[in-house]
């Protein structure tokens, strides 16, 4: 008596499995395959001038332009970036702010702001104050 075949659906679902992503792997008729390509960076509307080999793409923010477009490309002005000098306090920073005027007796006219200028450059000016080495 011939034995009777075993049903394997989990080798069955696998064997599938790596048939359709072994299909999915071949390149189509239209697509062409692409090992790597050379740039010239173009980051924010700046260019930089170094070429190097992109061997990874991990993000949607590569696009492969054709050479008849190339010039066009690099043509592009961006819009000049507008710098913020000021910026509201958190909630929170803000009340201890205002209670702390209202205790002062400091009349609240303003809205308090921080100074972006004045704190990004705090860190250099302590340094600069502190002085670099040790006298001797």
């Amino acid at each position: 008596m011939a034995r009777k075949k075993l049903y394997r659906p989990i080798a069955a679902m696998a064997k599938k499995i790596r048939e359709y992503r072994a299909l999915k792997k071949r390149p189509r008729e239209r697509e062409f395959v692409v090992s790597s390509v050379v740039h010239c960076h173009l980051s924010s509307g700046k260019t930089k001038e170094e070429m190097r080999e992109i061997d990874k793409v991990m993000y949607h923010d590569w696009r492969v332009v054709p050479k008849h477009e190339e010039e066009a490309f690099k043509k592009f002005t961006s819009v000049p970036e507008e710098t913020i000098r000021y910026l509201p306090y958190p909630p929170l920073l803000r009340a201890m702010i205002l209670a702390q005027w209202q205790k002062e007796g400091k009349p609240i006219t303003e809205e308090p702001m921080i100074d972006l200028e004045k704190v990004m450059a705090s860190p250099l000016q302590r340094v600069k104050k502190k002085g670099v080495g040790t006298p001797v």
